[in-house]
This record gives C-alpha cells, structure tokens and sequence, in this order.
C-alpha cells in the first residue's frame, strides 16, 4: 500500500513561447535524441510551495498536441527509470560474475548502430534498471546534463528518499511493458525532427535490452517475483506480493489481482512480438517462453479470482483493468486456455453490467473517482469486446464511454469530476491513467468532435496546470508552444527532479487552484499511466492497446 501523502504545493506558471530556440535545437545533436536541455534556455520557473493558478488551456491547444505530449510523458517517464538507478540493476553482480555471459561494455557496444562514431546516445552508460523500487524520490542528486548527450551519472535519483525499496509484479511488468512499448515503435512515435541517423535504432535496442533482462529477472525461471513453490503441474503461474532486493526477502501473502493482469499484458506484449534485435542476448527467456507465461498468468487469474474479490482490492476499475488485461490476451492466448479467459471475461461484463444505469453511468462507491471508473470499465468493455469476441452491444459500450466525456467532465473546473468531495477534487496518477484509457477508446469508438476537444483540454488544463507531470525537457516542447512545464533541473529541489508523473493533485475549488499532494514516485501507478499516454500517441484517428 501506498504511504499516507503528504499535503505538498506546486507552482505551474504560464510561459513565454521558445519558437526560435527549438528551431534551432531541431536539427539534432546526440542530446536532442533523448530531449536535451540546458539551464540556459529556461528561467526558474518553479518555485516550491506555491500554488497553480487553474487558467484555461491555452488556445489552439487541440488532440494532435495532446497526442503528442502524450507521447513525450510516455517517453519522459520511461527513460527517465531506466536511467536513473531507482530499482535493481542490470548487471547485477551475479550477471557480472557468469562466465557464459558477456560484459555489460560488450552487450552496449553491440547495440550501436553506428560504432565509427565512437559515441553512444548516453555518455558513462554503466547500467540500467530493470526493474523499478515500487515507491521512489525522482529528485537528482547533482546537477542533471542532458546536452549535448545525456550523462547518466548527473541522471541518478535520490536513492535515500526511496520509501519504498521493494519490486512489485505490477510495477515490474509496466516496466517490462514499456521498454518493450518503446522499442518496438521509437522511429514512430514523436516529432521526428528530434530523432538523429542511428540514435532511434541504438535506444530501441537499448529498451529491448532492459525488457528482456527485466522480464527475465522478474518473471523468468527463478524469478525473484515468481512463487514457483505454489505452482503445479497444471500451468498456473503464481506470483509474489513482492520483492527486497537489499534484504534478499520475499513476501508472498496479498496477491494482488492487479499484479496479475499487469504481468499478463506485459507477457502478451512480449509474446506478441515478431522479431529480436539481432544484439540483445534473450538469455534465459524467449517469446515462445513468454506466451507459456502469458497463458498460465491468465489461468491464474480465472482459478484465484472473480468479479467480487476483483473489486473488492480496488473498486469496479479493477474489474475494468482486468477485462482491458484480457482482451489484450485474447490476440496472443493459445486454444487450450482461452476458452476459460472468454468465460471468465463473460462474467466479468456481466458483474459490470448490474451496475451500469440506462445512459451508460456507472454506480461506484464513495472512494471511487467517477471518471476514473467510467474510463477504466469503458477501455476495459471495449478490449475485451474486440480481443476475446465477446459480441457486446456497441451502444451500451458508446454508452459508458460518452458519459465520461459527456457527465464526467468539467468545464468550469478545468478537469473530470471525482464526485467524491465537493470541495476538491483529487485525482492520482492511477486514476488518470484509467481516465486516458477511456479517452483512447473514446477517441477509436465515438463520432464528433466533443471527445476529441475533451482529451486536449484534460491534458492541457488538467495535466498541465496541476503538475501531475512535474517536469519536461526541451525536445518535448512544440515549437508553438504558449508555455510549457519546468525543465528538470528548475522542476524543484536542491538539484532538479526527473521528468516523470507526481503520484497525486488535488484541485481546490474555492480558491480555483492545483497542488500537489503526493510527490513520490509509484512505479506501478506511473507506469501504467504512462503507457495509457503513450498509446493515446499511437495515431492521430484513436488507438487501441498495443
């Protein structure tokens, strides 16, 4: 669980446009690959314990920037892991201490795409995480350098500020599913202005490389968040509650079926794959492996759970992750388990459809965000419908997805209601990936132009104005852009945090103001948000999971 928040403020203010200096940094440069900045091309622009003024989105903003910024948070948040130390790391010392495999140095060295240049995109790469602490402090511990090419030594994260020094399989497995995300579609997604000869296939190479460890790692044979003890001959795959790495100590009560849908999207994703880098050692897992896996995860999950014990870790969202989860299976699921996942995913829709109303509004509980519900449900009716054939009425499905566009949102606020307090309204990094959800089946499903003006407006006035993104670098900025967040050595702290998602905001209504009030960084709430962003990239006409 996570720790009690902390009440915290953040100042967002509006900033002048920056046109002339991206034109310039467009032309490329190592750095500009991975989004290069410097102090110079930036004021301090932000200052600790302030408030955000709840202003209306700049105007012009519309669903092509959002997309866009979508990508870059997806991007921002990912990399930003995998090079900032916050988690076990590749090589460990008993990678390190096996003859049978070759060195960190080789296994990068075989990566670049273009060795006769004798730079690599990231300047002293030593290792790489593969698997995120489930709870961290995203604040720098130098001065960050990020041109003319990263450093990774200024990119570390404050590791005493880690509350949380455990792995989770859902905090893993949205890892492992968004380095994969990422290589599979680097030359794709984004401006590419940005992208430079060879940089785009050398990080693609990279992600894959820290997927295939961290699957490996996490899920593979001996696995440190497999519970090989509880698993039979009957192909059902058991997983722990959690992992310490430091303490070499594994927790295995309080599964969590939330842990158990993350890792089999993350093995569908995988298993879904139709080609490896020819330079990234697989070692001990494969895609072959990986669908096995896949198949006895989602067995698991139909043995150990129903729509009742679904909902009662998390609410009826859950219930719509898992449905979202196995539609995503049902495209990669082999004959001899997917008859039960289309059951078990025909029981779930009927647990959801009791509490949907005749205009698609769904009854949630007291500790439930509205939006978040009707966004996870609707993504979840909607993949599961397409993925596993389940013959669903597309009115009732357009139904739960209008309602959140057309009820949940508002307006006046600037953000989707909560409907829990009147006074504020709150939302978490997890709850605004449910939402993004919805908005991506929203946008592949629903005629018009309301979804589409709605999904620019949530990211633009909620996204933007209350910080849920801390921070940004400049290759992420339109060259238009009216404003844009803090670079990452002025997002706050001695020394600047990393460009990733603030775990909660909450808007105050009678002041009409954003803060800030979780600042840790949840591996498994952030990265399944961020992947939610980055598949809201995926094409300019609506996208469906990857």
């Amino acid at each position: 669980m996570r720790p009690t928040r902390t009440r915290q403020t953040h100042n967002r203010g509006m900033q002048p446009s920056r046109r002339a200096v991206l034109s310039g940094l467009a032309t490329g440069g190592l750095g500009v690959a991975f989004g290069a900045t410097t102090a110079a091309t930036r004021e301090d622009d932000a200052d600790e314990g302030d408030e955000t003024d709840a202003a209306d989105g700049v105007n012009g903003y519309d669903l092509e920037d959002a997309q866009r910024d979508g990508y870059w948070y997806f991007r921002h948040n990912v990399e930003s892991v995998l090079l900032g130390g916050a988690g076990v790391q590749f090589p460990d010392r008993k990678y390190a201490d096996d003859p049978d495999h070759e060195s960190f140095a080789e296994a990068v060295d075989d990566l670049d795409a273009e060795p006769d240049d004798e730079e690599f995109p990231v300047e002293g790469l030593t290792s790489l995480t593969i698997a995120p602490y489930e709870t961290s402090n995203p604040q720098y511990v130098t001065r960050p350098t990020f041109s003319p090419r990263p450093v990774q030594a200024t990119l570390r994260w404050d590791g005493d500020g880690a509350t949380t020094r455990e792995i989770t399989p859902a905090g893993a497995a949205w890892f492992v599913h968004a380095a994969f995300e990422l290589a599979r579609a680097f030359d794709d997604l984004g401006d590419p202005s940005t992208e430079v000869d060879g940089v785009a296939e050398e990080y693609s190479a990279l992600f894959e490389l820290a997927g295939w460890r961290g699957l490996e790692y996490a899920f593979g044979d001996g696995g440190v968040l497999r519970d090989e003890a509880d698993e039979d001959d009957e192909g059902v795959l058991a997983l722990a509650r959690s992992y310490d790495p430091e303490a070499d100590e594994t927790t295995f009560e309080d599964e969590r079926a939330i842990d158990y849908a993350a890792t089999v999207w993350c093995l569908s994703t995988v298993a879904d794959r139709a080609d490896v880098h020819p330079a990234v050692e697989t070692a001990g897992i494969d895609v072959e492996d990986a669908t096995d896996l896949a198949d006895s995860t989602a067995r698991a999950i139909v043995d150990a759970y129903d729509a009742e014990t679904i909902a009662d870790e998390g609410g009826i969202a859950n219930v719509g992750l898992v449905l979202s989860v196995l539609g995503r299976y049902g495209s990669v699921g082999t004959d001899d388990a997917l008859p039960d996942v289309e059951r078990f995913g025909t029981d779930l829709v009927a647990s959801v459809d009791d509490a949907i109303d005749d205009d698609g509004r769904i009854a949630t509980g007291d500790e439930e965000h509205q939006a978040a519900v009707q966004g996870a449900v609707g993504q979840g009716l909607d993949l599961a419908n397409d993925g596993l054939g389940l013959g669903l009425d597309d009115d009732g499905v357009d139904d739960v997805l209008s309602s959140l566009v057309d009820d949940s949102w508002s307006d006046e606020d600037g953000t989707f209601d909560d409907e829990r307090a009147n006074e504020t309204i709150a939302t978490t990094v997890w709850e605004a990936g449910d939402i993004v959800g919805g908005l991506n089946a929203a946008l592949s499903r629903l005629e018009g132009d309301e979804v589409r003006d709605v999904t620019a407006a949530f990211m633009d006035r909620t996204v933007h104005n209350s910080a849920l993104q801390r921070a940004q670098l400049d290759a992420a900025v339109a060259p238009d852009a009216a404003y844009w967040l803090p670079s990452p050595a002025n997002a706050g702290g001695w020394f600047g945090q990393a460009p990733v998602f603030n775990g909660a905001v909450e808007y105050r209504r009678d002041a009409e103001l954003w803060q800030v009030v979780d600042r840790a960084f949840h591996a498994s709430e952030a990265l399944y948000a961020a992947c939610q962003f980055g598949w809201l990239a995926a094409n300019s006409e609506g996208v469906t999971a990857q």
